[in-house]
């Protein structure tokens, strides 16, 4: 419906989204004529308008509706003469619109003022009002009035299906006078309504609908259900982060949030608290969940108590104290230790679990061992104290305070000096000893005379004379300008004499010619070297760090001149001979490369491939089947063997003549390079490896890996341990030169360390072991007599 104001000269119209309309001066909406725009700007009056109807209401003047003053709303219908001061507004209805027809002054008639009420009643004469109508018949009138509206009402109102879901607890349509409903059908004039519902639960419905002027109109609306709300504590309250599904939503302590209903993960974490992860149920349709959470720390309160008290306490690199003293740890193994001026420092290990108290009673800190600073002349003599071994002088000991203790110091071809030494708590003593030689006697007669003699590369004067020397290894050399050098390994022997004689050979003077025996063909692919007879010491003292008790010293003499393999026999090498054979892997290291050496073989199988090379050499074969196994032919042959014990001890420990303790010299740490061991790269593939230092090879390395020795052989220790050609027996016996071990016996001796070795007697040249099944770390190298 439009509304208009027809003024006399022009037809304005109103939309009924404009309402309320302003009348009044030159700022209203409706602008009075006749003066009233000139004398003030503020309204007069107001139209307004609701549910299909135009109201009017004072707004600061003096407002009649058909000569009726109006202090407050009041419904205007077609016929209606509205005044505002001497101007008349017309209601008129045209063409199905609504509007006002503004009068000139002149045509505006004054209606008959209202005559007062009589207050007294009176029984002679019924009651008039207004212009002088009975009560009853104004009743009359009015209820007329109020069934002409209805029928008015009903006749242009139309049915409205309005279907809310779920149903509602209350639900209002506003903006209309008359609230007809039946069934959820409401009777409503065409125009603008506003459907209000509310429901427990759920969102407040506020949702605005036309009705036109079909005969029937139908609305749906469902209601949103209010999402669940969830809050979150910690005990402690530590202002812990919350996560809900993965999104941080805040801090603890957390406000209540909206959450969809449903499951939701919900992660609490704090710094220095376990985690904490849950799933809650959130109800929906405004529930409220609240989640406690009892926060595990991740750390725990120990106290540490010492006797006696006030020792100072380190964990990690902080310190604490004094004892007693209480220390936050975070949860995990830690190493603590209490120190205390003039005791000895107490170190521990104790394991603390997050939230659990612990005290740590450290107990008596004794008092503080002395320290004992021991050296000797000459130097790298072992020291035993109380019966344990301790070290090579010089070196620093410890040792506990108020008791004797018994100390030995000793080196091989010198005296052994022992001594009863007492320290007090916390001092430092220094002792030095001189040892005394253990002198054995070494006659030297050389030819010619005048030769010069040198001990261990000194110059001792001529050759001939009576030396007295400690009875250690000495390297005695003659020599004389024009004759060939002589030289030779021995050590003396305390109360037993011994005699060098030596003869130089004149290089001037012509020599006879002697007869070679030719060498036998090499067999393809193994490079031998040749090995002069000469005689030695094979096994190690008994005052040798890590000597074992098959480890008997005793001097061999070789007299057949042999060769030996300059490397072990390599997987490709043994593959020719048998090639199904397999190395196979160790803790997930492949054995199996062709230039590695050979492994998992038995000593038969060793015995067997040096026979086959023999024959592809077309040389008699070394061994023969003995009993299941193979026994040395006897005569002696020239075809290919493994090496006896003594000729690897020889080729082994020739840099010096028989006295090289390890594969790279004579003393310890082991130096770069010097071979494949239990280095840093097998830990974890053996309990025991060399501290920092690495070969790069876990399992096996190439056999020309690593320097040769003097020789120029490799890996004699190192890589793979290796069969030698003797069985085993504890303490060899055989002094006959060129020994070859017992006919009879179970195992074969193994000789050299392997890269599963790593311990100071495993490492050292000396060290002699024995099987008879394969292993992973054991192979073989070849050798043979050349004559």
């Amino acid at each position: 419906m439009d509304f208009f104001v027809d003024d006399g000269k022009d037809l304005t119209r109103f939309d009924l989204r404009r309402f309320p309309l302003t009348i009044g001066g030159r700022e209203s909406d409706i602008q009075l004529p006749f003066g009233f725009a000139e004398a003030s700007s503020e309204p007069l009056a107001r139209l307004g308008f609701s549910s299909g109807e135009v109201f009017v209401e004072p707004e600061g003047a003096r407002v009649t509706v058909n000569g009726n003053p109006v202090s407050t709303s009041y419904w205007l219908a077609p016929g209606d003469l509205v005044g505002i001061g001497s101007v008349a507004l017309e209601v008129v209805a045209k063409q199905g619109a609504l509007g006002l027809r503004v009068r000139a002054e002149a045509d505006h008639q004054p209606v008959k003022p209202v005559e007062p009420m009589d207050l007294e009643p009176s029984f002679e004469k019924p009651p008039t009002l207004g212009r002088g109508l009975r009560v009853p018949a104004l009743w009359f009138v009015a209820s007329v009035a109020v069934l002409g509206l209805a029928a008015a009402y009903l006749f242009s109102s139309r049915s409205v299906s309005i279907e809310i879901a779920p149903p509602p607890d209350r639900m209002d349509v506003e903006g209309t006078l008359l609230d007809f409903e039946l069934r959820g059908r409401y009777l409503l004039r065409p125009g603008s309504y506003r459907v209000i519902a509310e429901k427990a639960g759920f969102r407040k419905l506020e949702q605005d609908i036309e009705v036109g002027r079909d005969t029937e109109a139908a609305f749906r609306f469902t209601l949103e259900e209010l999402p669940g709300l969830l809050s979150v504590s910690t005990k402690p309250e530590v202002g812990a982060g919350v996560l809900v599904d993965g999104q941080s939503v805040g801090s603890t302590p957390l406000p209540a949030i909206e959450l969809a209903a449903g499951e939701h993960d919900v992660v609490v974490r704090a710094e220095r608290y376990r985690e904490y992860q849950t799933r809650v149920v959130v109800e929906g349709a405004g529930a409220h969940a609240t989640l406690d959470v009892e926060l595990v720390p991740l750390w725990a309160v120990v106290t540490f108590v010492s006797d006696p008290a006030g020792a100072t306490l380190r964990v990690g690199p902080k310190s604490y104290g004094p004892t007693p003293v209480s220390v936050e740890l975070p949860e995990g193994e830690h190493g603590y230790e209490a120190v205390l001026p003039g005791r000895k420092a107490q170190k521990g290990r104790i394991r603390v679990v997050g939230g659990e108290p612990l005290t740590v009673a450290i107990g008596a800190l004794s008092p503080a061992d002395g320290l004992l600073s021991l050296s000797s002349r000459p130097g790298e003599a072992s020291v035993t104290l109380d019966g344990t071994y301790r070290g090579l002088t010089p070196l620093e000991i410890p040792l506990s305070p108020g008791a004797p203790h018994r100390l030995e110091v000793s080196r091989e071809g010198y005296e052994t000096q022992a001594r009863e030494i007492e320290v007090a708590p916390g001092s430092r003593e220094a002792l030095n000893l001189d040892l005394t030689p253990r002198l054995g006697e070494i006659e030297v007669v050389a030819d010619p005379p005048d030769a010069a003699l040198f001990v261990d590369g000194e110059s001792r004067g001529a050759a001939r004379q009576v030396l007295h020397l400690p009875a250690v290894a000495h390297r005695i050399e003659i020599r004389k300008e024009g004759y060939e050098s002589y030289s030779v390994e021995i050590t003396p022997r305390p109360g037993f004499p011994q005699t060098i004689e030596a003869t130089l050979v004149n290089v001037a003077a012509p020599k006879e010619p002697e007869a070679v025996k030719p060498l036998a063909p090499r067999s393809s692919g193994h490079d031998l070297v040749l090995v002069k007879p000469r005689r030695f010491q094979m096994g190690a003292s008994r005052r040798e760090p890590g000597r074992r008790a098959n480890e008997a010293l005793r001097e061999v003499e070789i007299t057949r001149a042999f060769e030996i393999g300059t490397g072990e026999v390599t997987n490709r090498q043994f593959r020719e001979f048998r090639a199904g054979h397999r190395s196979g892997a160790v803790s997930g290291h492949s054995l199996e490369a062709d230039h590695h050496p050979v492994v998992r073989v038995t000593w038969e199988d060793a015995a067997a491939y040096c026979n086959w090379l023999s024959e592809r050499a077309s040389l008699p074969p070394a061994y023969v089947a003995s009993g299941g196994s193979y026994a040395l032919a006897s005569p002696r042959t020239t075809g290919y063997r493994l090496p006896t014990e003594a000729e690897w001890e020889l080729a082994a420990r020739y840099a010096a003549g028989g006295g090289t303790k390890y594969p790279w010299g004579q003393s310890l740490p082991v130096p770069a390079g010097a071979g494949n061991f239990a280095d840093v790269s097998a830990e974890g593939l053996v309990a025991t490896t060399i501290p920092e230092f690495n070969d790069s090879f876990a399992a096996t390395a190439p056999v020309d890996s690593f320097a040769a020795n003097a020789l120029g052989i490799h890996n004699l220790g190192g890589n793979v341990a290796e069969w030698v050609s003797d069985r085993y027996e504890m303490a060899p016996v055989d002094s006959a030169p060129d020994p070859v071990g017992p006919e009879t016996g179970e195992f074969h001796v193994i000789r050299g360390a392997s890269y599963l070795h790593g311990s100071v007697t495993q490492l050292r040249l000396t060290f002699r072991d024995y099987g008879k099944n394969l292993r992973p770390d054991v192979g073989f190298r070849i050798a043979r007599w050349v004559e």
